[in-house]
């Protein structure tokens, strides 16, 4: 039996893995251990009884006891997990045995014990500054050319190899169990849908906030299997788009904002001034600070939306955009989506336009007060450096992809404020508090989010806590402050720090106006730039699982990002979508990589619609032709509803006709 690349073998069983477990095992390969220990500790938060992910759990941590408890955990769940056992005795054979949970009676599973929240310990030495001697270039796809370790789940013909950290000693830490309760306490500050779980172990034993080599994107929490019975996979590249019931928003009654109670006033201020001493802004004004309880966001989510000129009509259309591009699926409304975009979702959010903030919760308890660090920063920065005046609040006057970077510059200055603030003020009963929350994935939930909206909220987070880390190790806050005076220009400055110290702008993409060609039947609905970020979540998290690529090759196709630049049209008549994107690359070895990329993307999406083309590489299927033509450091993607049409719109891209 084959294992198809999104499973592993364990046991002499086949496993199907999650999207989470299974970008997990990519990162175990890769030597990437914060990685996978983020990516692990959460999957055990929200699947306490998967056998697998503690196994796994047990290759991501480098500290013998921690391997030992995860080890453990997996075995009190599913006994027969010989793998989990075999590992187990391993490790005990090279060290001094551990006291072993006993593994429960056949048909009672026992529960396994709570561990007590893990106590602050002190602070080790900061690792050197992200920006200090960097590589000439090393993009997120760099970890696709590392040498791989040769174990991989199931493999049962030598030991696993035990990764760690080169040039480090094991870290000391305490059980596995605490490890997950550590990582679940940072995970909510960068929640936006998740996001920045690599941090989480720094805040709980204040380390200082890790450095990746890239932002390692997190897979939705949602698993496969909890799909409809009756889902299957289209086999449609982009169905013709159906409108789906239209959610009207209409203002519904909102409640005047009370004034929190003396007591929370009270704390509320103690904050302020202790995230003013944190970030080294006094504050200009008094704040409006509110707690807002879960029953009223809904109505302050949407008068906010349609304040600022929000409509359905714009929703449909930007559905239709990212439906071109493949990362939505036609029929998707982007309404909740677009409300929960006006929040941090961890627990509260700050609106520039209107200089509120508010934090969800009826009481003010340690939660609530982590999150008010947050918002309160946001509500600092504002007052000085002009939150308004950056082309993105309260709608995107930018390209896509500036806004993007400028959105993880300002959601990351926030975080690590967040950070610092729970390592230097929050107290005991605070961190009791957190330990115990359980976060919603998202402050208005849906069912069955895509993939690509996921990772791209998050983006503001993980990239931009990173981004902002490079810039505070720097150059302390006075280099952050500087950031919101040269702004990010791209994904690409976020993702590597040392591209925005050198001042590597974006090449430029010219594309010609279509409109002339294409004539009156059409319409344009977007011309704008996908970034670096974006191409990679293009490739990686698609709305059609059998096109998405493994990250590492997404990673690595996306690596050699110059610029670029997309339009899209949609024929009036019956919906039908133009696309046509054109990338430059860094040299024509990038340019080639990508477009094998794309080949194998486009392969998935139109698959079975290949034909043979003297040109470039194209596919037709279900009223669609798509091709992707390569020329010296450049790449064009066409998408139309024919033939004809493409071929036309290719001739007016000079070095393609």
């Amino acid at each position: 039996m084959s294992v198809p690349p999104d499973a592993f073998s364990l046991d002499g069983k086949d496993y199907a893995l999650t999207p989470e477990l299974r970008l997990a095992v990519e990162q175990l390969r890769a030597g990437k251990l914060q990685q996978a220990q983020a990516l692990l500790a959460r999957h055990v938060v929200q699947y306490p009884e998967s056998d697998q992910a503690w196994f796994l759990l047990s290759f991501a941590v480098t500290d013998p006891k921690q391997q030992n408890e995860c080890l453990q955990r997996a075995l009190t769940i599913n006994p027969a997990n010989t793998s989990a056992g075999a590992r187990l005795s391993r490790l005990h054979s090279a060290q001094q045995p551990l006291p072993a949970r006993a593994a429960p009676a056949s048909g009672s599973p026992a529960k396994a014990e709570a561990p007590k929240p893990a106590a602050p310990a002190s602070r080790p030495a900061a690792p050197p500054a992200a920006a200090a001697s960097p590589p000439p270039k090393p993009k997120p796809g760099a970890a696709a050319a590392r040498a791989e370790p040769a174990w991989m789940p199931g493999d049962s013909s030598a030991p696993p190899l035990e990764i760690a950290e080169p040039g480090k000693p094991p870290k000391k830490r305490g059980g596995c169990a605490r490890l997950v309760r550590a990582f679940l306490i940072v995970w909510l500050v960068l929640l936006a849908l998740a996001a920045g779980v690599a941090l989480i172990w720094a805040l709980l034993t204040f380390l200082p906030v890790v450095r990746t080599p890239r932002v390692v994107p997190t897979p939705p929490v949602i698993a496969p299997a909890t799909l409809p019975p009756t889902w299957t996979a289209t086999t449609s590249p982009t169905p013709t788009y159906t409108p789906t019931i239209t959610i009207t928003p209409s203002p519904t009654a909102t409640r005047t904002p009370i004034p929190p109670e003396p007591t929370t006033e009270a704390a509320m201020a103690q904050i302020g001034r202790e995230v003013a001493d944190l970030r080294g802004l006094a504050p200009l004004a008094p704040v409006a600070g509110y707690l807002l309880p879960a029953d009223d966001v809904l109505p302050v989510l949407e008068a906010s939306f349609l304040a600022n000129g929000g409509t359905q009509a714009e929703l449909d259309d930007e559905v239709r955009v990212l439906s071109a591009l493949g990362l939505v699926k036609p029929t998707y409304n982007l309404f909740n989506n677009s409300l929960n975009s006006l929040t941090d979702s961890l627990g509260g959010f700050y609106f520039p336009w209107s200089k509120e903030l508010f934090v969800i919760g009826s009481r003010f308890s340690g939660i609530e007060r982590w999150v008010y660090s947050h918002e309160y920063a946001h509500a600092l920065v504002d007052q000085h450096l002009g939150l308004g005046d950056l082309g993105v609040y309260p709608e995107c006057t930018r390209t896509l992809d500036e806004c993007s970077a400028i959105r993880a510059l300002v959601e990351g200055d926030a975080s690590l404020v967040m950070a610092q603030w729970l390592k230097q003020y929050a107290g005991p009963k605070d961190y009791q508090d957190i330990a115990s929350y359980q976060a919603p994935a998202q402050t208005l939930p849906e069912q069955f989010p895509p993939d690509y909206l996921i990772q791209q909220a998050q983006f503001p987070y993980a990239a931009g806590l990173d981004f902002v880390y490079a810039l505070h190790q720097r150059g302390n806050w006075a280099q952050v402050n500087k950031a919101f005076e040269r702004l990010p220009e791209s994904t690409e400055q976020i993702l590597h720090p040392e591209k925005y110290f050198a001042g590597e702008a974006p090449e430029d993409a010219a594309s010609p106006d279509l409109s002339a060609t294409l004539g009156d039947p059409w319409r344009k609905l977007e011309s704008n730039t996908l970034g670096e970020w974006a191409t990679f979540l293009l490739l990686g998290y698609g709305a059609d699982l059998e096109a998405q690529l493994a990250l590492s090759t997404a990673e690595a196709a996306a690596a050699g990002w110059g610029g670029d630049s997309f339009q899209v049209y949609s024929r009036e008549a019956d919906d039908a979508p133009l696309l046509a994107a054109l990338w430059v690359w860094d040299t024509n070895g990038d340019a080639a990589a990508f477009a094998r990329a794309m080949k194998q993307h486009l392969d998935g999406r139109f698959r079975g619609g290949e034909i043979a083309t003297p040109t470039g590489e194209c596919w037709s299927s279900n009223a669609q032709s798509t091709c992707v033509f390569t020329s010296g450091r450049q790449t064009l993607w066409i998408l139309a509803p024919d033939d004809f049409t493409l071929q036309a719109i290719r001739k007016l891209y000079p070095g393609f006709s």
